[in-house]
């Protein structure tokens, strides 16, 4: 799948134009990453944004998850949820 194509599905991208959208698509790099590793963690500084292409991420509240009582939430099932 393009890269423009895909970003035109984000909700927040929708109403840019396809120059825009190119522009925007010149600059994004594709991540992969495996089940049960971090792509952030609470407190750290954020200096990307992240669009889920496929599977899902999970948010986990480390201080919950420390005293036993997780509360974790899917965020994302479906493609083009963005998170960062």
């Amino acid at each position: 799948m393009r890269t423009a194509a895909f970003l035109r599905n984000v909700p927040i991208l929708a109403g840019l134009s396809d120059e825009l959208l190119e522009d925007l698509a010149s600059g994004v790099g594709e991540v992969e990453v495996r089940a049960g590793h971090w792509i952030l963690r609470e407190g750290d500084v954020a200096d990307s944004v992240f669009i889920v292409r496929s599977g899902r991420v999970e948010v986990v509240d480390e201080a919950r998850e420390a005293g036993r009582a997780a509360a974790r939430e899917a965020l994302a099932q479906a493609p083009a949820t963005l998170f960062g």
